[in-house]
């Protein structure tokens, strides 16, 4: 509260309450001199001015300081909510770490799994070498021997290299 003050925003809310007040005072005190009961002269003059909340709202807006003094409201009101139920708060903070954890890891996944190019010159010029026969395209097992004849008449690729399983095990050449 100590820095809401330090602006002089309590010195104009009340500046501003005891301006309305004023106003009200004064058009209440015109309409009994003009013969109408005081309650009545009170009901007319409130009637005229309209919602004393919304002509502060309004008022503040003006200011420019709005936005800063609801923030300064919202986080007073979770510090007392936190005080309130510190379990429930440590489970929040907690489930919120663990969500925002997963996502940046995600997107580390994503990342480097999907956006960076890959680790080889020219990336964009790797290709996939496949053998078709009657059961279709894209037959897993193609022999060693065709591989080796590939790699010994292709004049078309800087380099041919082959990957799969052998014995269960992923292999690399």
């Amino acid at each position: 509260m100590r820095w809401f003050s330090m602006f002089g925003f309590g010195r104009r809310k009340r500046e501003l309450q005891e301006e309305i007040d004023d106003h009200l005072r004064m058009a209440i005190a015109d309409r009994v001199e003009r013969g109408e009961t005081a309650q009545t002269a009170r009901r007319a003059a409130f009637r005229e001015f309209g919602n004393v909340a919304v002509v502060q709202d309004l008022t503040r807006e003006t200011w420019g300081w709005t936005r800063l003094e609801w923030l300064a409201q919202d986080f007073r009101c979770a510090l007392r909510q936190i005080r309130r139920s510190p379990w429930f708060a440590a489970t929040l903070i907690g489930t919120l770490a663990l969500g925002i954890g997963a996502a940046a890891a995600m997107f580390t996944v994503v990342e480097h799994v999907l956006l960076r190019p890959l680790p080889y010159k020219d990336a964009g010029r790797l290709v996939v070498i496949r053998e078709t026969d009657s059961r279709g395209p894209g037959v897993e097992d193609v022999p060693w021997l065709d591989i080796e004849q590939w790699r010994a008449q292709g004049h078309s690729f800087d380099g041919i290299a082959f990957s799969g399983e052998i014995g269960g095990r992923n292999y690399l050449e």
